[in-house]
């Protein structure tokens, strides 16, 4: 099972700004992913990261789940047939200016984690890399979806961290916002990673509309950075990253 397509409802011209090439059907092509801009017009500005993010789908090699439609907790999902009539145009590698070369992971959020976790298996075919992991308030599962990992992000009942004097611990912070960005559904889509070839360039691109570079948190040898997203017209939380300088193994590869 591989992620073929994101749907976002964002002006082009947006993420143009933040150095991706736009094709003339409105697809960003990031290495065999299609961001696919479906333009606002005159509808409302983006209000939150996360908020314009309509929907994905996957290709399937296998006949048995090819074509199904459904829901991984009120996030609308397709599944089509790799290469089949129903699937959409595979993505094309395409140079950007930001030196982008694929989507390195993508963010869910769920009030749920175990729902979200059976219904990724039901419509996906899809199992947990490894055990959820409990880091600093919340809990977080992966999945490989191709070369594309699937950040699932779920608040937690304890807390591994102690809350500063006068504020709320991160578990409380965490599902204070996970809840409330989530709202009626019980997951959203909301936000990606893009592996760049030059996190400079990329930095230089986005920037002054940007945070600063970091050491990753899974990988603390990869630079990040996150972008402002409302202030460039973009729905999705996006951030930018460092290939990953890892060796694959014929096992499960480390995050």
């Amino acid at each position: 099972m591989q992620l073929g397509e994101l749907r976002v409802d964002d002006d082009p011209a947006a993420w143009e700004r933040c150095g991706f090439t736009v094709n003339a059907d409105d697809r960003i092509d990031i290495g065999g992913v299609s961001v696919v801009l479906r333009r606002r017009a005159e509808g409302p500005p983006v209000k939150a990261r996360g908020d314009g993010i309509a929907g994905w789908t996957f290709f399937s090699p296998t006949a048995t789940v090819a074509g199904q439609t459904g829901s991984i907790g009120g996030i609308p999902t397709r599944v089509a047939r790799q290469g089949g009539s129903d699937a959409p145009g595979r993505a094309q590698p395409a140079a950007h200016p930001n030196a982008a070369t694929r989507l390195d992971h993508v963010v869910v959020f769920t009030t749920n984690l175990s729902e979200t976790t059976r219904e990724v298996a039901e419509l996906l075919g899809l199992a947990p890399r490894k055990p959820a992991q409990l880091v600093g308030g919340r809990m977080m599962l992966f999945f490989k979806a191709g070369p594309v990992i699937i950040e699932v992000v779920a608040p937690c009942t304890s807390d591994d961290s102690p809350a500063p004097p006068n504020r709320r611990s991160p578990a409380e912070f965490f599902k204070r916002s996970i809840t409330a960005f989530v709202g009626s559904a019980r997951a959203r889509l909301w936000g990606l990673t893009v592996a760049t070839a030059d996190i400079h360039r990329a930095y230089n691109q986005v920037a002054p509309f940007c945070g600063t570079l970091r050491a990753s948190f899974q990988d603390d040898k990869r630079l990040i950075f996150t972008a402002r997203s409302a202030d460039l017209g973009i729905s999705p939380a996006l951030a930018f990253i460092q290939p990953s300088t890892k060796k694959k193994s014929r096992g499960r590869a480390k995050l």
